[in-house]
């Protein structure tokens, strides 16, 4: 495997474990013990069925147990639960993941989005990618304030290492091949584009440091190399499978690969847009052969 491929292999797998571990209720396709007669019928019947390890709540996170039950709960019984001052869990805001209606929000996205194949049909990573982006907008839909939020989705357990141990993170960045092939003026930003990448909520622009506070189209910044990362692992998505390089002469997959990355960059970061430089940058020609420039804009009409 060359060291692309690990750097694009290595970036996949965390959002895949995080999409198989955050409750699934997908694996509840077939029958479904809630229904809204119980809550009529029998409210604590839905209590036990929302408990942890239980059919909703199948994976909750560490101390999130009774968070996800009581979510559990407001999903199934909306008009049979409400905010009270006994119990502060029902009354926190969406986006803070210790009380109800967060969880209410997460568990709904999920039954939503990872519900659209069959039961027992295996996961591919295209379908991975596509149920997160739509658990991670129904939830932005669901609670706008999650949108300031930018890896809500993650899991807790993942931002916790984070913060217990950010410097075997940073030490992975700096030594792993994640940023082997960056041009040697650009290595920093890689690193700390990778670093931001995995623990986003500990690196951010306090003013004092350039790289970190570069705007998405400066190379030499850190968001500028994130949004690379995230472009190349959606273009391994979009066509199915990795480029690592330009062949000799020219090629069809490196261009439809070159294509699907410049897209992805600009829609990421629309101050790339329309320019010229990025797209004839060594990187992009080195690693994607297809650096041509934007087409012109249209010529604005004669003055009368």
């Amino acid at each position: 495997m060359t060291r692309r491929k690990k750097l694009i292999a290595a970036a996949l797998a965390l959002p895949l474990a995080l999409a198989l571990g955050v409750g699934l209720t997908a694996r509840r396709a077939g029958s479904d013990p809630l229904s809204v007669d119980l809550c009529d019928k029998d409210l604590a019947a839905v209590f036990e069925s929302c408990k942890a390890e239980g059919d909703v709540c199948t994976f909750p996170d560490e101390g999130m147990e009774e968070a996800c039950q009581a979510g559990c709960v407001m999903m199934t019984c909306p008009n049979h639960v409400s905010c009270t001052e006994l119990d502060p869990t029902w009354c926190k805001p969406c986006d803070d993941e210790q009380g109800a209606p967060y969880w209410r929000i997460l568990l709904e996205a999920e039954r939503l989005c990872f519900q659209k194949k069959a039961e027992g049909e295996a996961w591919t990573l295209v379908q991975i990618e596509d149920s997160m982006d739509c658990l991670k907008e129904e939830g932005e839909r669901m609670c706008p304030a999650l949108a300031a939020k930018p890896y809500w989705h993650w899991k807790p357990e993942v931002r916790k290492r984070c913060q217990d141990d950010l410097d075997l993170t940073v030490r992975r960045c700096e030594e792993d091949d994640s940023c082997a092939l960056a041009p040697e003026e650009y290595k920093k930003a890689c690193q700390e584009g990778c670093l931001l990448r995995m623990c986003p909520d500990q690196v951010a622009c306090t003013g004092d440091d350039p790289v970190r506070c570069a705007p998405c189209e400066d190379a030499h910044g850190a968001l500028h190399w994130r949004h690379v990362f995230d472009a190349e692992i959606h273009c391994h998505h979009t066509e199915g499978e990795f480029y690592s390089g330009p062949p000799s002469g020219l090629s069809a997959s490196r261009d439809k690969w070159a294509a699907c990355f410049v897209a992805e960059m600009e829609r990421e970061c629309r101050a790339l847009a329309g320019t010229a430089w990025w797209r004839r940058a060594p990187f992009l020609v080195e690693h994607y052969g297809n650096a041509r420039p934007s087409p012109a804009p249209p010529a604005s009409p004669a003055a009368p």
